[in-house]
C-alpha cells in the first residue's frame, strides 16, 4: 500500500472474516490537494490481509478513526 493510501484507511475497509482477510482500498489522502482522493492512477483494489498484521489490527483500539 501506498502511504496515502494508508493515511485514509478505515476501519471499515477490513475485512476479518476467517479465510477472506482483506483490505479495501478504494481512497488516499492527496497531499498536494490536501483532501481524500481515489487512488493514484485510479488503481482500486483489494490486498489480502496477512496474518501477522491481522493479529496486530485486532490488538489495536477501535475508538479512532
Amino acid at each position: 500500500m501506498r502511504p496515502g493510501e494508508l493515511d485514509a484507511l478505515r476501519w471499515t475497509d477490513l475485512d476479518f472474516t476467517p479465510g477472506a482477510e482483506t483490505i479495501r482500498v478504494d481512497r488516499q489522502w492527496n497531499v498536494k490537494a490536501n483532501k481524500i482522493t481515489p487512488p493514484k492512477h485510479g488503481s482500486r483494489r483489494t490486498i489480502a490481509l496477512v496474518e501477522p498484521l491481522r493479529d496486530r489490527l485486532m490488538d489495536l483500539p477501535r475508538e479512532s478513526e
